[in-house]
């Protein structure tokens, strides 16, 4: 059957059968083989670099606690804010007296929202001097910017000492 063909005529033949089956085989078999290759190496770079960056958690764990130490606690009802503030005061210092709180000021940027409560306090000057510094050390929920004390007069006479303190805290939008 293959006695007619010459030896350069089988020759080229069955380098087009090996071309052929080559192109099979490479559409079946090396081309997927390929792709799958070609996945994991770029899902092993993503595995090297999760690991790299879980490296780093505990650190940025770590900056988020001193972070919320400074500003405040984070995804804090703001109606709770003025609340803990009361209960605080009215826990820890019998004699300081609220004279005023003003109502919630909430301000929001494109990436931080900032919630401000003011509150004004009347009593003697050893136990305001107090409640300032135990805020700025133990009360979690929200951070004082700034305080300022005056003094009123009453009666033309009494002069009572005011201490007027403005909380904030921050909170990223994004």
């Amino acid at each position: 059957m293959f006695n007619q063909y010459t030896f350069k005529q089988k020759f080229q033949a069955l380098i087009v059968l090996f071309i052929m089956l080559g192109c099979a085989a490479y559409k079946r078999s090396f081309s997927t083989f390929f792709n799958v290759y070609s996945e994991y190496s770029k899902l092993d770079s993503k595995i090297s670099d999760f690991e790299e960056k879980n490296k780093d958690l505990p650190k940025l764990q770590n900056d988020i606690y001193k972070l919320d130490k400074v500003l405040g606690k984070e995804n804090v009802s703001k109606e709770i804010i003025p609340q803990e503030i009361i209960k605080y005061i009215s826990t820890n210092f019998q004699k300081v007296s609220i004279i005023k709180l003003d109502p919630i000021h909430d301000f929001e940027d494109e990436n931080l929202r900032i919630i401000s409560n003011k509150i004004v306090l009347s009593g003697n000057i050893n136990d305001l001097l107090e409640l300032v510094y135990s805020f700025e050390k133990h009360f979690v929920f929200s951070r004082i910017v700034s305080y300022k004390f005056f003094s009123i007069k009453k009666n033309n006479q009494a002069v009572e000492l005011q201490l007027q303190i403005l909380f904030q805290n921050y909170e990223n939008i994004s």
